[in-house]
């Protein structure tokens, strides 16, 4: 444990705080956190916003809780499309026949608006019978820095020839396909190489933009998950924490109870020696009086 607010020109805790600040971390608690003055609970972040709202001594433990709110970013906005599927096999068109032709035919005489709208109304009751329109979420990527133009155009240029290739299924526009993927590749490592080579240039001078640099290419940001932010989550996090702290608190109780047994122990031989006259006859002044006191 380290205290690190009220000893700042502790070496430790100095060196402690300058490395979280080189990293660009911040650390949020500003007031003891333990029952003997110091701050050994601490809560450090990294690009988020927090308020800590108090720091309040629970009595359960000889560690106070700390209460803060954390505005987490929000996610990349999540749009909805209307989407359908449908595979034209044998299957699917003998069913969409078969529901069409058990839809009761339109009565005659009708004008032509008529039967077009009675026809329409068929091909939509049936593809909704058959392919059910469905809500598809699309999440909108970011655009990498180093896809450049030329990266763009030789991503459509392999894209074409490997629909020519699934096609034709033949050889020699398979070997046109690999021969542009190889290209493609070998572009997007070297752009990304070099973008990343000037970044780092560019920021030699500091630390914090170097260190979240090489973070990000070591420790790529895994995918967020809507589930984080639940209230389902956050319930069964505080049903977890209830209960570590239930069964932390009874040996934080251990060194209370510890004392009270001794001293009832003591007092019990105490009068059981004087009962039965078992003490020296000659006895120290010191062990007198420390019995005494006892």
């Amino acid at each position: 444990m380290l205290s690190i607010v009220g000893t700042i020109a502790d070496s430790k805790a100095a060196e402690f705080l300058n490395m979280l600040s080189s990293m660009d971390f911040i650390q949020h608690v500003n007031g003891p956190t333990h029952n003997r003055g110091h701050t050994l609970d601490i809560v450090i972040t990294h690009g988020l916003r927090i308020d800590v709202f108090s720091v309040i001594d629970l009595a359960i433990s000889d560690h106070y809780c700390i209460f803060f709110s954390a505005l987490l970013p929000s996610s990349s906005l999540i749009t909805e499309q209307v989407v359908r599927k449908l595979y034209l096999i044998p299957e699917v068109a003998e069913n969409v026949i078969n529901h069409i032709n058990n839809i009761p035919p339109q009565i005659l005489p009708s004008s032509c608006d008529d039967l077009v709208n009675n026809f329409n109304n068929k091909l939509k009751t049936t593809i909704d019978a058959i392919a059910p329109a469905k809500l598809k979420k699309i999440k909108p990527r970011q655009k990498p820095p180093w896809r450049t133009g030329d990266v763009i155009n030789l991503k459509k240029n392999c894209r074409k020839a490997e629909l020519q290739w699934r096609k034709t299924k033949l050889h020699v526009h398979y070997d046109i396909f690999k021969e542009h993927l190889t290209i493609i590749n070998k572009e997007i490592r070297n752009t990304r190489q070099a973008h990343f080579s000037k970044l780092i240039s560019k920021n030699h001078n500091n630390p914090r933009m170097l260190f979240s640099t090489i973070d990000s290419l070591i420790n790529p940001v895994p995918k967020s998950h809507s589930f984080i932010t639940s209230t389902s989550k956050c319930e069964e996090f505080a049903a977890f924490f209830r209960d570590k702290i239930t069964k932390i608190r009874p040996i934080s109780n251990l060194p209370f109870l510890s004392k009270i047994l001794e001293k009832l122990v003591l007092k019990q031989l105490n009068d059981y020696l004087n009962v039965n006259c078992i003490f020296e006859k000659f006895q120290s002044f010191i062990l007198t009086t420390a019995l005494r006191q006892r």
